[in-house]
């Protein structure tokens, strides 16, 4: 198998999918590249690498993630979220499929 350095950016190596609300690490080592969402989402918890830099302006109902359900932003079934940063995940509701890349030192 031939597996080129474009496939690895897109986490074409590893995946997990995710339905269950119990909270969810992702494996020492990796990060999360990206999430497909495989039905309506709402996030409890997405916790960021400490080594990337994060910045938000919500709204008090409008957020990515939150404790409660209903200040939480609905991402819809077959959107996509990008990013390099994810090392834990909880749900709400929905369900996800998260594509996985090795973490480079220093990044």
């Amino acid at each position: 198998m031939i597996i080129d350095t474009e496939e690895v950016k897109l986490g074409q190596l590893n995946k997990m999918f995710i339905s269950d609300t119990d909270s969810t690490t992702i494996p020492s080592g990796y990060v999360v590249v990206a999430i497909l969402h495989t039905s309506d989402t709402k996030y409890h918890t997405l916790t960021y690498d400490s080594d990337y830099t994060v910045t938000r302006n919500e709204s008090a109902t409008g957020k990515e993630s939150d404790t409660t359900s209903g200040n939480c932003l609905t991402h819809l079934a077959g959107t996509w979220k990008y990013g390099r940063f994810i090392t834990s995940i909880q749900l709400h509701s929905g369900s996800v499929e998260v594509y996985l890349a090795k973490k480079a030192v220093g990044i």
